[in-house]
């Protein structure tokens, strides 16, 4: 009895274990900073810009094969909320997100996942990839949103848009149409023609007389 009492409780240790090891390993995890939708930057050129945040996303990269931690993030006051996570990849990979309590979704291009259960006070996410990931490097874009504590179907209402869905403004092209520049002579003509009706009538006048005095 002792004996399986001992055993049920090194499994018990052992799952305890590997749950943990499974969950989202975050040792320096970085603080999230939640961006309100009407601020978002919508500009296109966010996408290129240092330190941009294109729609709210923040920008990171997993790391196939290294010895380096898996991007983590720490969302702080998340006590009866609802959290959304959206993740895009570029170029479209598999890629995975967990939290501390080993609840994991995966997605190949993109990932949306609305409402994500909030377990505790401070929710931690681990943005990772598995043995069905492809043999490289992923760079991707994520955010975190989460609703006002005990608000009720807030998910419905979320856009879920990503960073490729900005577009760059193409340029207005305006049609101008130039008045061709008056030739000189024809402003000249135009300028002199009152005179030439004078000297015309003038001349008329003259002959008028020439006329009346040889008859």
């Amino acid at each position: 009895m002792e004996f399986q009492l001992k055993t049920l409780l090194l499994l018990a240790i052992f799952l305890v274990l590997l749950s943990v090891s499974e969950a989202a390993q975050c040792s320096n995890p970085i603080d999230y900073v939640l961006i309100a939708p009407e601020n978002y930057d919508r500009n296109f050129s966010s996408l290129t810009k240092e330190g941009g945040r294109p729609l709210g996303f923040n920008a990171s990269t997993w790391y196939y094969e290294q010895d380096i931690q898996n991007p983590c993030v720490k969302l702080s006051n998340t006590q009866n909320v609802e959290i959304q996570i959206l993740i895009e990849t570029n170029p479209p990979a598999r890629i995975c997100v967990r939290d501390q309590a080993d609840t994991s979704t995966c997605g190949q291009g993109t990932v949306t996942k609305c409402p994500h259960a909030s377990i505790a006070n401070n929710m931690y996410f681990e943005f990772y990839c598995n043995a069905q990931c492809e043999e490289g490097d992923v760079n991707f874009w994520y955010r975190l949103a989460m609703s006002a504590p005990n608000e009720e179907n807030w998910c419905f209402n979320q856009r879920s848009e990503f960073p490729s869905d900005l577009a760059p403004i193409n340029p207005i092209v305006v049609d101008v149409k130039t008045t061709p520049k008056p030739n000189r002579a024809d402003g000249l003509l135009t300028r002199t023609s009152p005179i030439l009706h004078l000297i015309s009538a003038l001349a008329c006048i003259f002959v008028l007389e020439k006329m009346s005095f040889c008859n």
